[in-house]
């Protein structure tokens, strides 16, 4: 579990209490509704293989059905149930995130194939920017294509884990109690690039004896780590049901609020650029929770959201042989904005779903080991990526 760090708890938090006169304003509390009445449809949303996935579509509702045009452009968040669980498990925080101007689709997942369902989050946020562009869809116009969020809970917190790591369009993830499978999230965790929360329960045989943990620490930053004291398994659940509390061991109120502000402040400041909520992240608020022993909490990698600029395109694109190598390389970017990587799909349709590797600055180049010797046409797209983002 986290504990505390240094500086003290106290000093800390007077430092930051110190400097509060200065800080922007505060946002009021992740945890309390926003202004809109949610709304509710269930749509069958084309997946992997074109398959339908029966999904409940959230949104600030306008009273006839329509988005409510005051909520303007609507970031879209998709969100993974847990192992053998429904949609209906996360209605109340789907609900909560939509009566805060947020678009949520929560699907039934087809089964327990982890990495299927991370890619069927993907085709989730692909059929929600097709319906932007669909006249006469009820989300024709009102989606901010820039603001996509991932969630999950549990075995859905791995498909989201799996989703941000390969989907470069993701801006923000949040990981409700997440349980790894056979190391899959940990295999992949490393090319998240997306800002990411990361909290969970105490250790027990719900949760694997403490994989969302576990997945916090392989990850890289930028991130959020927070621990709920006494949390069980069932809190992120909104609603859960008998079934987790028999086999889990209980759920709490009290708990389940402190999940839902913490995945709402990390997606009003990452994926809206609201800086006012950077007190609820890793500021006076959180620090006061700590204080109080509701969690234990750490942060690594933060800056201000949406404030980079994101790199240019990666021009120049070169193939050669080596043995049975092939070496890609291309054109340096400039140094403004900064890169910190590239990322490289053989599928220069850019699709979720194709490989991906991540290689890191310096020379503009990759080598792909073996790949001269393989039969078959292949094509690369490449992207690079920094604190702002990813490119084009």
């Amino acid at each position: 579990m986290l504990r505390r760090r240094n500086p003290p708890l106290a000093v800390r938090l007077a430092l930051v209490l110190a400097a509060a006169p200065c800080a922007l304003a505060q946002a009021p509390d992740p945890a309390a509704p926003g202004p809109f009445a949610p709304g509710r449809v269930v749509e069958d949303v084309p997946v992997t293989g074109g398959d339908l996935l029966a999904t409940d579509l959230h949104f600030p509702d306008d009273g006839a059905g329509g988005l409510d045009p005051a909520a303007g452009a609507c970031p879209v968040v998709a969100f993974g149930h847990g192992f053998a669980r429904s949609r209906a498990r996360h209605a109340g925080f789907a609900a909560h995130l939509a009566s805060r101007g947020f678009v949520v689709l929560v699907p039934d997942f087809a089964g327990a194939d982890h990495s299927r369902n991370g890619d069927d989050l993907s085709a989730l946020l692909d059929w929600a920017l097709a319906e932007d562009e669909r006249p006469g869809s009820r989300l024709f116009g009102r989606i901010d294509r820039e603001a996509l969020g991932v969630g999950g809970y549990s075995a859905g917190g791995l498909a989201a884990v799996l989703c941000a790591a390969r989907d470069s369009r993701v801006r923000a993830a949040v990981l409700l109690d997440p349980v790894d499978s056979g190391g899959l999230g940990e295999g992949e965790i490393a090319a998240i690039r997306a800002p990411a929360s990361y909290s969970w329960s105490e250790p027990s045989a719900c949760n694997a004896f403490g994989s969302g943990e576990q997945l916090h620490a392989a990850a890289p930053p930028p991130k959020r780590g927070l621990a709920i004291e006494g949390g069980t398994h069932c809190d992120p659940e909104d609603p859960s049901d008998l079934g987790c509390v028999l086999i889990c061991g209980g759920e709490s109120e009290a708990r389940r609020t402190l999940y839902r502000r913490h995945a709402t402040d990390w997606l009003e400041h990452w994926l809206r650029c609201d800086e006012s909520y950077r007190s609820w992240i890793d500021g006076a608020d959180v620090l006061a929770e700590e204080a109080a022993g509701l969690l234990g909490f750490s942060a690594e990698g933060l800056g201000p959201p949406c404030a980079a600029a994101r790199p240019g395109p990666v021009t120049g694109l070169r193939v050669a042989r080596d043995g049975d190598d092939l070496l890609l390389s291309w054109d340096p970017l400039p140094p403004e904005p900064p890169v910190t990587g590239y990322r490289v799909r053989e599928d220069e349709s850019f699709e979720h779903a194709a490989a991906l590797l991540v290689a890191e600055p310096g020379e503009p180049q990759v080598r792909l080991t073996g790949a001269a010797a393989e039969a078959g046409n292949r094509s690369w797209r490449v992207r690079a990526f920094g604190p702002g983002g990813e490119g084009p």
